[in-house]
């Protein structure tokens, strides 16, 4: 008998009865612990509320305080159809987190003098269309390169040329074609356009400067230096250990396409696929979130950025204003008010809803991540209620 006859779970819908069921099943880690990392009753019950406030399959959460991992749980699914109970050594999308992990690449590479940040980028590539060649570096890390974002037509399943999402890009070079010959929604340098694309365009930068494919650059400038395992181009064809499958609210697809034949009780359904080559500087890398705090406390400390570099990731090159904060080499800057100073990102996707919150003046790096795209919405707000509970 198959499992939709035993009313189990189905091929592709999680219902809210289903995650009842799911939630409670044995092989499901309710507070796994990795190694002799200590529990934190504030932290956890952080990942408990998250489980009872949102369908979420699974949620994993660290934190990295002076460069020591002290706290790493995992909470749920990592795979619903298959009943894989999440721990910290799962593996997550990270979504736009990945474009901090590109920041920390260029400010490696210019302070080696490989790149300089300020020089127009037509000095890399002078076969760029004129409208790009004057932009620099700079600017395209801080989303002041012109740079469109996406449009509908580019996420649409249903458009004629069908999503990027379910395309595949063999090099850089091809993705750049995505987007390259449209015009500038701005002059460069004068506004803030949040753009996943112009860090496509910062990839094939960093490509031509090092004479490096920009996968081998996550894995030379960052993953190896740092000891990351897991922090890699997410390679969808691949078989990868520990990694979830991917889900998204079912609300979401309906308010796109409200004819989708989905199941009227389906709360959390498979994602459709996501191939990440167009966009593995801005949004298609994995690692566990034990990894992405590791990597989020190496920023702060220790000897894997000098000053310079250090000091070009934080320093502010736009104003905050009513929809982004202040801006450094990739880094959101602002501050709480009882956390003090605080750099962070967060990723959203198919199947991904991350974070990761650095507070300077505790030396805390935090990350958050989900399986479940859009959820949790105001993600920060869970990292600063983490990272409260290590204050002292």
């Amino acid at each position: 008998m198959d499992r939709m006859a035993r009313g189990g779970i189905s091929r592709r819908t999680f219902t809210t009865g289903a995650a009842l069921g799911a939630m409670a099943a044995p092989a499901m880690a309710r507070a796994q612990m990795s190694g002799s990392v200590a529990t934190n009753p504030a932290a956890a019950t952080v990942l408990d509320a998250l489980l009872d406030e949102h369908p979420i399959p699974a949620i994993s959460g660290a934190v990295v305080r002076d460069g020591e991992l002290v706290w790493a749980e995992a909470r749920g699914m990592a795979d619903l159809e298959h009943e894989v109970g999440a721990t910290p050594e799962t593996i997550f999308r990270l979504g736009s987190v990945s474009k901090v992990v590109t920041a920390a690449i260029g400010a490696r590479l210019a302070a080696a003098g490989v790149v300089d940040l300020d020089a127009p980028i037509g000095t890399l590539r002078p076969e760029l269309p004129e409208h790009h060649r004057a932009t620099t570096l700079r600017q395209l890390y801080s989303h002041q390169g012109g740079v469109r974002h996406y449009t509908a037509l580019d996420l649409s399943p249903m458009s004629p040329t069908g999503s990027v999402d379910a395309k595949i890009f063999p090099r850089t070079e091809d993705a750049l074609a995505i987007f390259i010959a449209d015009p500038l929604v701005a002059e460069p340098g004068t506004s803030v356009n949040y753009s996943t694309f112009g860090y496509t365009l910062i990839s094939a930068l960093l490509e031509s400067a090092s004479g490096a494919s920009f996968v081998e650059l996550i894995r030379r400038e960052v993953a190896a230096p740092l000891g990351l395992a897991t922090l890699a181009a997410e390679d969808g064809f691949a078989i990868v250990s520990d990694r979830v499958s991917f889900y998204d609210p079912a609300a979401m697809y309906r308010a796109v396409v409200p004819d989708l034949p989905l199941p009227e009780d389906a709360t959390v359904i498979n994602s459709l696929p996501s191939m990440a080559s167009y966009k593995y500087a801005g949004g298609g890398m994995q690692a566990t979130a034990a990894d992405v705090a590791s990597f989020g406390a190496a920023q702060l400390a220790g000897s894997f950025l000098g000053d310079g570099a250090r000091d070009t990731l934080f320093t502010a090159v736009t104003e905050a204003d009513d929809r982004m904060p202040a801006l450094g080499l990739g880094w959101r800057i602002d501050s709480h008010d009882m956390l003090g100073r605080r750099f962070h990102h967060a990723g959203n996707m198919q199947g991904c809803r991350a974070q990761l919150a650095l507070y300077p003046d505790h030396g805390l790096s935090v990350a958050l991540m989900s399986n479940l795209g859009g959820t949790p919405g105001p993600i920060l707000n869970y990292t600063d209620r983490i990272a409260a509970g290590f204050i002292a």
